[in-house]
């Protein structure tokens, strides 16, 4: 009677693939332990960049914040040629960042493509993901090698982002509902000092958030709120 079957045992090409994707996952685990750590965007992005740029053959590349506003994205991490000047901001109408954008996939791999910061880039890999729920963020990375990023590549890097997206928004949606159940209740308390006490940002935010709630309780679909500039005494709108 012939024995039990042996597992078939890689060898050769096979042995080395099995272990590059072994020590790529090791190495983004440690890396996801330590982007969970991370207290702020800043320290976040650039590790990220940091621990996902050193698994291929990148030359430039950035972690940034869109700004529809302004049009562009705001670069919080990057990395560049030596002698190339940071840039602050990127222009959205890139024809990669507005394919990207525009792209009911999340993510993209181009070959040939203009690069945002390395005009010698051959490809480019990028991915767009939400990291604080409101925000739309986008990682960058380019290579003068012409085919550095596979879709093996990109499903990695793209499989990070969700697993990190999913854990940090959980976290950081729930820091903002309490930081706006403290703003909320501080009003009831002492509304005639409340504006002394918060940044222009955090006012914003607790006026957003009054809206919100004023046009739940009263069911309708539009509103604003309106602020009076003391000096002019015009009204500019601060919230709708």
């Amino acid at each position: 009677m012939p024995g039990p079957k042996r597992p078939a045992v890689a060898r050769g090409g096979e042995q080395t693939t099995l272990r590059r994707q072994y020590d790529r996952l090791r190495r983004s685990v440690t890396l996801f332990r330590d982007l969970v750590g991370s207290t702020d965007a800043v320290s976040l992005f650039s590790s990220l960049l940091e621990g996902i740029a050193c698994e291929f053959p990148v030359h430039a590349g950035f972690v940034g914040r869109v700004q529809p506003g302004r049009g562009t994205v705001e670069v919080v991490a990057g990395t560049y040629p030596e002698g190339t000047d940071a840039p602050r901001e990127v222009d959205l109408d890139h024809p990669a960042l507005a394919r990207l954008l525009e792209s009911q996939h999340p993510s993209l791999v181009l070959t040939r493509s203009d690069g945002l910061f390395c005009k010698e880039s051959r490809s480019l890999l990028a991915v767009r993901f939400r990291i604080e729920g409101e925000s739309l963020d986008v990682l960058v990375l380019e290579s003068v090698e012409e085919g550095a990023f596979t879709s093996d590549d990109l499903q990695f890097v793209v499989d990070l982002l969700q697993t990190l997206e999913a854990t940090l928004f959980n976290r950081y949606s729930k820091t903002r509902t309490d930081r706006d159940i403290d703003l909320l209740m501080e009003v009831t308390r002492n509304p005639s000092e409340l504006a002394h006490d918060l940044d222009e940002g955090e006012l914003s935010r607790l006026l957003a958030k009054i809206l919100e709630i004023a046009l739940s309780l009263t069911g309708c679909r539009v509103g604003a709120v309106l602020l009076a500039d003391e000096e002019s005494g015009h009204l500019h709108v601060e919230a709708e």
